[in-house]
């Protein structure tokens, strides 16, 4: 998470992807526990330099085809970067244009509990509101 921060400090782009993809190697907490307070004082802090330098978080549904449970970010990390008013764009990274969409729905209602009306999508090269509620 250091390095996101570093990264996000240099800046020259908008989004940071796959926010908390160390829980992919993670799996029933086997090297470390998310709500272990180490690891949510990283997020926080993260999430506030990314929040300081405008940035956006991508919510990425890709790898849901493998494990139902792992949109990325995970919701408890979503409902902070919404305390902290970080932006958030969807993404399937899909790999494949059959999967252009998927999952779509499933991350709809998770940013909406998280407690986001709106997510970021690009237009024109240009970042506006869609309404998600």
């Amino acid at each position: 998470y250091k390095n996101i921060r570093n990264m996000s400090e240099k800046g020259g782009f908008d989004i940071i992807g796959h926010l908390d993809v160390v829980k992919k190697t993670n799996i029933n907490s086997i090297y470390f526990d998310e709500t272990e307070e180490w690891y949510t004082k990283e997020i926080k802090k993260t999430l506030e330099c990314i929040a300081d330098n405008k940035q956006i978080i991508e919510i990425n549904t890709g790898n849901i085809i493998h494990d139902k449970s792992r949109i990325y970010p995970s919701p408890w990390i979503l409902k902070i970067a919404n305390e902290y008013r970080v932006p958030v764009m969807l993404n399937s990274d899909a790999h494949r244009p059959d999967r252009l969409d998927n999952y779509f729905e499933q991350a709809r209602e998770m940013i909406k509990n998280a407690g986001y009306r709106d997510i970021k999508i690009l237009i024109d090269k240009n970042w506006e509101n869609d309404r998600i509620i």
